[in-house]
């Protein structure tokens, strides 16, 4: 697999004012939890928590955001915190339908973040030549940042 720069690639695609950027507000999670969910016992969702969660659904998006990623459309290949993932994703325009979506994703540990960059085209894990739906502009630059906790 080419090994890609992804935070340089990721810093220079957010300078462009061409590219698609969404960031994500900080938010307090446990203020979240507590606002959605009564549990029997008290629970504090700490950042440890938050970051496996996080690296499994880097993984197994369609395990974990199945309103947006169709059930048993994900694979990845490569390393174990550099690789490539497939998975058949609604389309923002048009949320009735699912177009391939490749990225090539990086899991700093250190600093939390997983960051995705959308790739046109990509080697398979045979090798075959994949190709992402081209229906509409699908977001290529994604990062996990911005999360705030007591804990």
């Amino acid at each position: 697999m080419t090994v890609l720069e992804h935070e340089k690639v990721f810093r220079a695609a957010w300078q462009d004012p061409t590219a698609t950027r969404y960031g994500l507000t900080p938010l307090d999670v446990n203020k979240v939890l507590a606002d959605r969910y009564v549990l029997g016992e008290a629970l504090v969702f700490t950042r440890a928590m938050l970051w496996d969660l996080e690296a499994r659904k880097a993984r197994h998006p369609d395990v974990f955001i199945p309103y947006v990623v169709a059930a048993g459309s994900a694979a990845a290949w490569g390393d174990e915190d550099v690789f490539v993932r497939k998975s058949m994703q609604r389309l923002w325009l048009d949320p009735d339908t699912y177009g391939l979506v490749l990225e090539q994703t990086k899991l700093d540990h250190g600093k939390q973040i997983v960051t995705f960059i959308g790739a046109a085209e990509h080697p398979g894990p045979d090798g075959e030549l994949l190709r992402a739906t081209t229906d509409e502009v699908v977001p290529g630059l994604v990062e996990l940042l911005g999360w705030r906790s007591p804990a």
